[in-house]
């Protein structure tokens, strides 16, 4: 009978503080949870397959925002976040108090990811027909790439879209705002970004029975290879992001 043994890794970038115990909450949840975003006024919001959903005391009772499958968050400022979802994507300008369709010219309502350069607000959003941009603030959407799109980053005029690539996944870097295109070279893999709010990456790698991650410092440039697993391990999304500090869910597997 095989156990499946939840562990919380903390990679430390600066000195944060780490919670002495932990505790189950009642969750809406009976799948995987992509999304986990608090507010400022500590509203907890939570999502996955079920939908996307809003808790005030601590997980004791949950209000139901959305029922389509929920992939990411965006986050632009304190207020303004962008929901990615089955069915297309959400905007709220009130933190997470009310929430309105956004973006709708995309041909696809399958949104799994978005970014903004911040340094001329478009927008990029990662679909499952591949990774569109915006110059006007959703109004209208450019096909860049046409290959099934996981995640997008942006840092400054740097894009970084983890993409699919035959059976497996790489990694497309723009430097100039999605104009031009490189792939980088770490084989054969399927994983998932991560990126801290100072804009460091880390890239969960895996390869049959290898697990990696990798940790980038010039925004997906060069990668570093900071741990290494057999057999496979499976991260679960990011569960907190502050102090550009990475804490995330490892999944190992014993018979």
């Amino acid at each position: 009978m095989r156990k499946y043994i939840w562990l919380a890794l903390l990679f430390l970038i600066n000195q944060t503080i780490i919670p002495q115990s932990w505790v189950e909450l009642n969750s809406p949840f009976n799948s995987v949870v992509r999304v986990l975003h608090i507010s400022n006024s500590n509203t907890l919001f939570a999502g996955g397959d079920n939908g996307f959903f809003s808790t005030n005391d601590e997980g004791a009772t949950w209000d139901t925002i959305l029922t389509a499958k929920t992939m990411s968050i965006y986050t632009q400022n304190d207020s303004t976040w962008f929901l990615c979802t089955y069915n297309g994507i959400y905007l709220t300008l009130d933190y997470g108090e009310n929430w309105l369709p956004f973006g709708q010219t995309i041909p696809t309502l399958q949104i799994n990811d978005m970014t903004i350069n911040k340094n001329d607000n478009s927008l990029f959003a990662s679909t499952d027909l591949g990774l569109y941009k915006s110059s006007d603030n959703g109004l209208t959407w450019n096909l860049l790439l046409n290959n099934y799109g996981y995640r997008v980053v942006s840092i400054g005029d740097t894009i970084i879209y983890l993409a699919k690539n035959g059976n497996f996944q790489k990694i497309t870097r723009s430097t100039d705002n999605g104009s031009n295109w490189t792939d980088n070279n770490l084989g054969d893999f399927s994983g998932m970004i991560y990126q801290t709010t100072e804009g460091i990456l880390f890239l969960e790698w895996h390869f049959f029975d290898t697990s990696r991650l990798y940790k980038s410092l010039n925004g997906g440039g060069s990668w570093g290879m900071i741990y290494q697993n057999q057999p496979s391990i499976s991260w679960g999304p990011v569960i907190s992001n502050t102090n550009n500090s990475l804490v995330m869910q490892r999944k190992t597997k014993h018979n």
